[in-house]
């Protein structure tokens, strides 16, 4: 699995983690939510237990999990938010494989709104835009210049990183991103 600390302006500190669907990894994401600071984690494949017939990523105190699977589905993505940052999960957006949530503008000192994305594309996905369609179809311009997405799409490209060789799930990638201006 893979962990990245990132900063959003300067008083929120996220993390990104996949957890390659490991419940170990999966069950380390507390720790590294407090060991890091963190006030929010993007998790992708991430691993799940079933409880009678819904499956449910880990909770950890201080957290609220977000998550929009249908009632038999596994959820692949995962965002956990502080019980202190106020905001709402985008329902009519989020799937099974992608989850994104608006933070209230109270919580900015500069009062901007953030959408916040959680993105898992698995390898056999061979066309990785379809599981995106939604968020550009029903975010305004404005949301999406204040998108945070952080992702596993298991494609390659040498635009995010130079050791790379470009496929062609990264050139469907490249050319979306470029559309809509990320």
């Amino acid at each position: 699995s893979t962990i990245t600390i990132f900063f959003m302006e300067s008083f929120y500190k996220g993390v990104q983690l996949n957890c390659d669907n490991s419940a170990a990894a999966t069950s380390l994401l507390g720790k590294i939510l407090i060991s890091s600071k963190s006030h929010i984690c993007f998790a992708q494949d991430i691993y799940c237990t079933k409880i009678g017939e819904v499956y449910s990523p880990p909770t950890f105190p201080g957290f609220k999990v977000f998550v929009a699977a249908k009632r038999s589905e596994i959820p692949k993505v995962a965002l956990y938010i502080s019980d202190n940052i106020k905001g709402t999960l985008i329902s009519q957006t989020s799937n099974s494989h992608c989850v994104l949530f608006k933070l209230s503008s109270d919580n900015s000192v500069s009062n901007s709104e953030y959408i916040l994305c959680s993105i898992y594309s698995p390898p056999s996905d061979s066309t990785p835009s379809l599981k995106l369609q939604g968020l550009f179809s029903n975010l305004s311009s404005n949301e999406l210049s204040n998108l945070i997405m952080c992702g596993d799409f298991n494609s390659h490209s040498s635009t995010w990183a130079t050791l790379s060789n470009t496929d062609s799930k990264g050139e469907e990638l490249e050319e979306l991103f470029l559309q809509n201006n990320l």
